[in-house]
């Protein structure tokens, strides 16, 4: 008995212990039981144990049930192997049946399969509950993650365009002062581009609005991929999008590049479809130049541009 449960001890440190957790208990209990129940067979008839014997049976009955979390085919196994072999010992061993004695295993008995009946029904509401509050527990901790999910999706859609991914006017503000504001040297200075896509509407009104997103994606990655890191880049809404960047040199090479990039085919799932863009450019040598003026001037100048049907002009130099 002793050595069963040393080695059921030592199987609570093993890393595989929570797949034999059931073996373990059940080998903890049988051992326990029939420990006792060998007791009971080496105890003489006058032996006044015996009943001590039978008492600490009973406990150990009862406990297979309730003190443990086997499944409760086992649990009702293992009362029934201990009460199996309690009969065995008092009917053979110390006639039970013939010697006056019937009534006391009949009572033992009785109590025996009592106690295994209660502790099956409390193991039965246990695990009952206990898959309740398992569940309830998954239910409130899906409920938090969803709650932190909103939140993280909340305030990613503070500051970006929920279609294209990228910033959106209140994140671009905060970028674009700290270019304008971080801008050293007179071959530096902080540019703002204002672009619109120009024949977009025929594409939502010849493909539908589905592809009219798709277009925006492509550009939006088009334009991302055409810029440092260092830029900011914003989509305000519709098919405008605004640029702010550190600019040693000329303009007009990075706007060529960018309207190039829109202007590269793009494919739908119906036909290929190509569009163009207008752009305004205001370039700020002031810091202390508010970036709302310099928005509005590169906004104006890229629609008078547009006007005159025309791709690019650069302002206030």
């Amino acid at each position: 008995m002793n050595a069963v449960l040393f080695v059921c001890l030592a199987m609570t440190w093993h890393r595989h212990f929570e797949s034999v957790y059931g073996a373990i208990c059940a080998a903890i209990f049988l051992t326990l039981g029939f420990g006792v129940i060998a007791m009971i067979y080496l105890a003489g008839p006058d032996d006044l144990a015996l009943e001590a014997y039978y008492g600490g049976l009973l406990l150990t009955t009862f406990a297979a049930c309730t003190l443990t979390y086997v499944s409760l085919v086992l649990s009702i196994a293992m009362a029934l192997s201990m009460i199996g072999g309690y009969t065995l010992v008092s009917i053979h061993v110390h006639d039970f049946l013939h010697s006056g004695k019937a009534v006391v295993l009949m009572a033992n008995l009785f109590f025996l399969v009592g106690a295994t009946v209660v502790g099956i029904a409390a193991q039965t509401m246990r695990d009952r509950y206990s898959r309740e509050n398992y569940l309830l527990r998954l239910s409130l901790e899906r409920d938090i993650e969803l709650q932190e999910e909103e939140k993280r999706r909340a305030a990613y859609l503070a500051e970006h365009d929920a279609l294209t991914g990228l910033p959106n006017r209140l994140k671009f503000e905060k970028q674009a002062s700290e270019i304008v504001c971080g801008t050293q040297g007179a071959n530096e200075q902080a540019t703002v581009l204002f672009v619109d896509i120009n024949k977009f509407k025929p594409v939502n009104d010849t493909y539908g609005h589905g592809a009219g997103d798709r277009v925006l994606k492509v550009i939006a990655s088009r334009l991302r991929d055409s810029l440092r890191d260092t830029d900011a880049l914003a989509r305000f809404g519709g098919d405008e999008f605004v640029i702010c960047a550190r600019i040693s040199g000329e303009v007009a090479s990075l706007c060529n590049k960018l309207i190039k990039a829109i202007e590269q085919p793009i494919q739908l799932r119906e036909a290929r479809v190509t569009v163009s863009a207008s752009v305004g450019v205001a370039i700020c040598n002031d810091p202390e130049t508010p970036l709302d003026d310099l928005i509005k001037e590169a906004d104006e100048q890229m629609y008078r541009h547009k006007e005159q049907d025309s791709h690019l002009v650069a302002v206030k130099r």
